[in-house]
């Protein structure tokens, strides 16, 4: 049995290092659209108990708090703050990063220095008050902040996690959900790669998770389907 599971399994993270209190407190440190949503969803699928919004715009946070707080009563009475000083973020279990400065079209490199600039203030921050948390990044262009929040951290690469082409291959799944009429939970799809236009997808390595409707999947696939990039 030893030799299956060493044979079957790697482990990607040495055990013990979780922070000694007991928790499942997230923090987000944007207040934007972007955090809201982030903010929002996590509560809304119960993952999360304690909620810390961080901006250095009090009233942005503390008003998006309030909107989040007056829901409430659909959700398992999590406690939610809001602040502008990290050390509410103290013993967070995760901690995501949305902060950044506002992209002007398609201009990765400016972007990129100036959030570099700001994780230079979050990061440090963050790994101050909440040592054994995990990074999530989502900050633009982000498989770049990513790296820079690995390396401005000294976390362990396992630890520094950005969402990379989730969104990419979420409307993949969309699309061809859309395109043979059927729920995209039921699609399996994937877009590699950097995020933005330099990803690339998968389509044809896509499952549709309807075994009545695999056999009959040739023959619609040549009636119905167009290229995605159509």
């Amino acid at each position: 049995m030893t030799t299956t599971v060493k044979a079957l399994m790697t482990h990607v993270a040495p055990c013990g290092q979780s922070s000694k209190k007991c928790t499942n407190k997230v923090s987000v440190v944007g207040a934007g659209s972007v955090g809201t949503a982030i903010a929002f969803a996590l509560l809304a699928q119960n993952i999360t108990s304690e909620l810390v919004l961080i901006d250095k715009n009090e009233m942005l946070g503390r008003g998006e708090m309030l909107d989040i707080q007056h829901a409430t009563m659909y959700l398992n009475s999590p406690l939610i703050s809001s602040s502008t000083d990290y050390a509410s973020s103290a013993d967070s279990k995760i901690c995501i990063i949305t902060a950044g400065a506002t992209v002007i079209g398609d201009n990765r490199e400016l972007t990129a220095r100036q959030n570099t600039e700001i994780f230079k203030e979050i990061v440090p921050e963050l790994v101050k008050y909440s040592p054994n948390s995990i990074l999530v990044i989502c900050s633009q262009p982000v498989d770049i902040m990513t790296y820079v929040a690995w390396k401005l951290s000294s976390f362990p690469p396992y630890r520094v996690i950005g969402s990379g082409t989730i969104l990419e291959s979420a409307r993949l799944r969309y699309l061809i959900a859309q395109r043979l009429e059927v729920e995209a939970s039921s699609c399996q799809a994937f877009v590699i790669g950097e995020h933005g236009r330099k990803s690339d997808h998968l389509a044809n390595q896509g499952e549709i998770l309807t075994s009545a409707f695999r056999s009959q999947l040739p023959t619609y696939i040549t009636e119905k389907w167009r290229p995605l990039d159509t």
